[in-house]
C-alpha cells in the first residue's frame, strides 16, 4: 500500500488516476517530485546561506558557506544492495498492488 500512498498524498492523485499509471510513469512522477523538493530545499537554502555568510566570524570561516552546505540530503548515503529474497519480496508486493495472479 505504499505505493498507493505516495501516489494519493504526495504525487495527489485521483484513485482514477492512480490505478491508471504504469510504473514507468509513475516512477516519472516521483522523479519530478523529487527535483520539485530538491528546487524547493535550494531556495530555503539560500536564504539561509545569505543570512549566514553576512554573520559569520571571517577569522573563523574565511571561507563564504555555499547553499548545498545547508542540504543534508547532499550528503548521499551509499544504498545497500538488496538480496534476491528482497529483490522478490518486492516484486510480490508490486504484483499484489497491482492486481497481479501468482502462478505456482
Amino acid at each position: 500500500m505504499e505505493l498507493w500512498a505516495i501516489g494519493r498524498y504526495d504525487l495527489r492523485l485521483s484513485e482514477k488516476e492512480f490505478w491508471r499509471l504504469t510504473l514507468r510513469q509513475f516512477h516519472a512522477l516521483l522523479e519530478r517530485k523529487s527535483q520539485q523538493i530538491e528546487s524547493e530545499n535550494l531556495r530555503a537554502a539560500s536564504v539561509v546561506c545569505a543570512i549566514y555568510n553576512v554573520n559569520r566570524d571571517t577569522q573563523k570561516h574565511p571561507k563564504p558557506f555555499t547553499p548545498q552546505d545547508f542540504i543534508p540530503s547532499k550528503v548521499r548515503v551509499q544504498k545497500k544492495s538488496q538480496s534476491p529474497e528482497e529483490m522478490l519480496t518486492m516484486v510480490r508486493m508490486l504484483n499484489a498492488a497491482f492486481g497481479g495472479e501468482v502462478i505456482e
